[in-house]
């Protein structure tokens, strides 16, 4: 499921800051909306939706001594009002978003072509509103105020099986909150035990409290949600809502600690870091006379510094799998500059696939077999073949199989073999008889004998093949140029890490 909607976004809760007027609230909008574009981010202004004909108990509308009824009351709105808001809201290019507190409530965030429908903390485990958010088929942002694991996990597993698009917010329902209830660690855990769902953090602190979003980014959360409004003479704004100026600041102090987490990608090497490690690494240089042809080995150099112009570093001919030989004649203290002979491509694989792993949080032990896959060569591994982990071949058999980012493996079938294929990590299409299945974490696909099927992936996967007994030879390949190939052409036994 596509989860982008979500990710960097900021949600601005005007919550009943409109103090009932429509024009108080577009004023609201119309300031939030400046900090959005001063700022570059992507933002909503999230209105509260409730249908106080059915959401309050007929006996009780009346009463002045029941906490929040008096306060909702006043501050009533009619459905018109929040259509010409919600249209301002899109006309200055923010996302559109309400928190439903009934069934009719959901039924008018349809009505009004909501991006995005919010589960509020006292609603989360509400299952009749659920069920009615869930068949309005928007995606959704769960609040998990005073939940526990297990209840996060029921609502989790409601979404997940009706095929919802979701996330979550880590919540604390205390108004203002104080620094030591924020409780940042349960985020990330948020994030370790749902690895493929968006989490966020939805704030009560105080207004001019940078401290706890800056925690949320850190922990990992790449939603922030604050309340914001504008005071009036007549009413000062709550202990946890942002004025304008206050909502500038703390937009501008998130956005810096945003720049300073970086992306989860790969760690990019600036080039005035390479620069400055180069400045301090040491040169190989000869230590004796080495001849044209000759294997540049350790004991016919020293390493010093100051590295020379294309001379060759310790770290790269002290690297296992790599070999120099002399292509000119060196004298005795000539640095050497030369490129490499040969690269152990098997290695080299083997190290990315294991950087898979790791990053799957996945062990797979010593006492396995790893085979590569390389339909058309090792030089074109990266494009096309599969990393294979042995696990168990009896009766049924194990195996994990990791695809780096954009591989892909070649169509062809069984016809002994039966498999399941169960996703752990990352993204997976498979085609099975022409039928294409996008599989992400948790998902499973079966692969009947004597179907063709090819899979590949577009950021990496890891995942696994459960299946009758593996026979040998008993892959049949459609591309004639692979199954004319013996099985050891086509692969490299590596035994064990």
């Amino acid at each position: 499921m596509d989860n982008s909607i979500f990710k960097n976004l900021f949600i601005l809760d005007m919550a009943n800051s409109h103090e009932g007027s429509v024009e108080h609230g577009l004023a609201i909008i119309d300031a939030a909306a400046a900090v959005v574009k001063k700022h570059g981010i992507r933002a909503t202004v999230k209105f509260q939706y409730r249908d106080f004909d059915t959401l309050i108990h007929p006996d009780y509308r009346e009463r002045q001594d029941v906490k929040h009824i008096p306060r909702f009351l006043a501050n009533r709105l009619p459905w018109d009002a929040f259509a010409r808001m919600n249209e301002r809201v899109r006309e200055l290019g923010m996302v559109t978003m309400a928190t439903p507190s009934d069934e009719p409530s959901v039924d008018k965030c349809v009505e009004h072509d909501m991006d995005i429908v919010k589960v509020p903390s006292p609603a989360a485990l509400d299952w009749p509103l659920l069920r009615k958010i869930a068949a309005a088929g928007k995606p959704v942002i769960i609040s998990t105020g005073g939940l526990k694991l297990l209840e996060i996990d029921e609502v989790v597993d409601f979404f997940t099986s009706r095929g919802i698009t979701f996330a979550l917010e880590h919540c604390v329902s205390a108004y203002p909150m104080r620094n030591e209830q924020a409780n940042m660690h349960f985020l990330r855990r948020l994030i370790r035990r749902y690895p493929n769902v968006v989490v966020g953090w939805s704030g009560h602190e105080s207004p001019d409290n940078l401290d706890v979003g800056k925690a949320a980014i850190g922990a990992g959360a790449q939603m922030l949600e604050r309340h914001i409004g504008i005071p009036t003479p007549e009413k000062e704004l709550n202990a946890y809502s942002m004025n304008p100026e206050q909502l500038d600041t703390w937009v501008c102090e998130m956005v810096k600690v945003q720049q300073i987490m970086g992306s989860e990608g790969d760690k990019v090497k600036l080039e005035e870091e390479r620069e400055a490690l180069q400045s301090l690494a040491r040169g190989v240089w000869a230590r004796e006379p080495i001849k044209t042809g000759e294997k540049i080995a350790e004991h016919a150099v020293f390493y010093a510094m100051p590295l020379q112009p294309e001379q060759l570093t310790s770290g790269e001919l002290g690297r296992s799998g790599v070999e120099f030989v002399a292509s000119r004649d060196y004298a005795a203290g000539e640095p050497i500059v030369e490129a490499p002979e040969r690269l152990d491509a098997v290695r080299d694989i083997l190290q990315r696939v294991k950087e898979i792993l790791r990053e799957a949080q996945i062990t797979t032990g010593t006492n396995v077999e790893i085979e590569l896959s390389h339909h058309y060569g090792l030089e074109k591994y990266t494009e096309t073949g599969a990393a294979i982990v042995n696990i168990l071949n009896r009766e049924y058999c194990k195996k994990l199989l990791v695809l780096l980012p954009g591989q892909q493996h070649p169509e062809h079938m069984h016809k002994v073999k039966e498999e399941a294929f169960h996703v752990l990590w990352g993204d997976i299409q498979l085609t099975r008889d022409g039928e294409i299945i996008d599989l992400s974490a948790g998902e499973i696909a079966i692969v009947e004998r004597g179907q063709w099927h090819n899979f590949s992936t577009r950021d990496g996967v890891v995942f696994e093949e459960i299946s009758t007994t593996h026979v040998k030879g008993d892959s049949y390949y459609k591309d004639s140029a692979v199954a004319q190939m013996d099985v050891a052409q086509r692969k490299t036994v590596v035994g064990s890490w």
